[in-house]
């Protein structure tokens, strides 16, 4: 039998723990003897306020009567898991059921070697068994705990699989029975470069995953496989999904139902899993390069990527030296792609069309020109106009500040009051640098950049609906 101990020094215990401990007032420092049907089990000065059966299981919650000084003294509570009449955690600060098994197992977040770490507990041969998930190094960034009241343990994916998500990665599953920690594939050349670390949903042979970029509004689908090969994200318009639910309700489950509506798991032309579209696929509009800087509804319906049967094929996979040509500052992007036969899109040449993180958190597509910004900027009004598409642009306003003073603009123009909408008016700001001009349209913003040749770059800031 696996046991853990902990010491109950007050540099150890969980703020919550210690903040009972201080709060309280001086205590004799005579000792009692713990007593009753878990007195097994206790130290001295402990009791048992909750016991929480579970098969040969127990949960205990301790409380605990130190004595000594004033600031020694006082009252902790902790949790404890027994097996019959033995401790095999002596002291968690959380410690709660695995609820969907058929067999009696337990998460305990525990305290050990500097770090709280999470263990799995559970009746092996009738023996208890303490298994340490192990995650990577505790404390980085990327393996921080993503969890919401009510799953604090990762998130039910189908019987005995559990989803850990991460804040810097996709995380990982917990399978039982036997304990697996599955790392789910990060490929290496988009860190940094696109946020696509939330799964919305498991291939067949539970070989591939799809990945989208936000569990509430997400903007693509990317497929990767579990050696880490992927397919290019696939842009779609921006999914509203539901509110988030309840804090005892699943919230990835809404992420799940929505793919399961919207694609099917499917081999391509070389045996690999896509998620293959449901509903048939619009027809491309006139000019989709133009397209997708003039509505994000009907833009984002095409996709440029050659190697996929859904998208346009006169487009194909920029070359290094195609790309070294046109963005010399940053050769290594990775979902880079340049027109197979002479393109224009707002009256300039189009050299490259590459899908990139603006702002750090929103994706979008950004067009290379050879052209200056104003012949670009000028050509791009008029079509907004003859589309009757509303815009600001942020040379218009009067005062050049931090926040360009376009309130009246934007109110008349867009119907949107950004006194205090702080959101919007640091979205506008972070495009603007550059510096750059801003058009402000109802489910978009889009920045105009010269580039240090005299050309022009157009990128897109921020889509779907602008926060009100």
């Amino acid at each position: 039998m696996t046991k853990m101990t902990l010491a109950r020094p007050a540099k150890l215990l969980g703020p919550a723990m210690l903040a009972a401990s201080l709060l309280t007032g001086c205590f004799s420092t005579m000792h009692y003897k713990p007593e009753g049907k878990y007195a097994k089990t206790l130290f001295d000065d402990e009791d048992v306020t909750k016991a929480v059966p579970h098969g040969e299981f127990t949960k205990l919650t301790v409380r605990y009567l130190g004595g000594g000084s004033y600031m020694t003294s006082g009252v902790v509570i902790s949790e404890r898991l027994i097996y019959r009449d033995k401790i095999v955690i002596k002291e968690a600060r959380q410690l709660e059921p695995w609820s969907e098994l058929d067999t009696p197992a337990f998460f305990a977040e525990v305290y050990e070697d500097y770090y709280w770490r999470d263990f799995l507990i559970h009746e092996v041969d009738g023996k208890p068994v303490v298994e340490r998930i192990e995650q990577g190094t505790p404390g980085r960034d990327d393996t921080q705990r993503v969890a919401t009241r009510g799953f604090n343990f990762g998130y039910p994916l189908r019987q005995g699989v559990r989803y850990f998500p991460r804040a810097m990665t996709p995380g990982f599953l917990l399978s039982v029975f036997p304990m697996k920690v599955s790392v789910l594939p990060q490929p290496v050349d988009l860190l940094k470069r696109l946020a696509a670390n939330q799964l919305a949903a498991v291939s067949p042979d539970e070989k591939s995953f799809a990945y989208v970029d936000d569990m509430d509004a997400p903007s693509f689908v990317m497929v990767v496989d579990e050696n880490g090969e992927r397919r290019d994200p696939i842009p779609i318009p921006r999914v509203e999904l539901a509110s988030r639910p309840e804090s005892d309700v699943n919230p990835y489950d809404r992420v799940r139902t929505w793919f399961n509506a919207t694609y099917k798991w499917q081999r391509d032309s070389n045996g690999k899993w896509a998620a293959e579209p449901l509903a048939p696929v619009a027809p491309p509009a006139a000019n989709p390069a133009e397209e997708i800087f003039l509505s994000e509804r009907t833009g984002y319906r095409s996709c440029f990527t050659a190697a996929d049967a859904h998208c346009l094929s006169n487009w194909h996979q920029a070359s290094t030296d195609e790309v070294v040509k046109a963005v010399p500052y940053d050769p290594a992007q990775p979902m880079v792609y340049a027109p197979s036969i002479p393109m224009q899109a707002f009256g300039a040449n189009i050299k490259l069309l590459a899908y990139e993180t603006s702002s750090g958190i929103y994706s979008g597509y950004t067009l290379y020109f050879d052209s200056p910004p104003a012949q670009v900027m000028a050509e791009y009004a008029k079509r907004l106009e003859s589309r009757r598409i509303p815009y600001v642009r942020s040379d218009q306003c009067t005062h050049k500040q931090w926040w360009p003073d376009c309130d009246d603009l934007i109110k008349s123009k867009l119907n949107i009051g950004p006194s205090n909408n702080y959101r919007l008016r640091d979205l506008v700001i972070d495009a603007a640098r550059g510096p750059a001009t801003v058009f402000i349209l109802p489910d978009m913003l889009v920045s105009l950049l010269t580039t240090k040749e005299g050309g022009t770059v157009m990128r897109t800031a921020y889509r779907g609906k602008l926060p009100h």
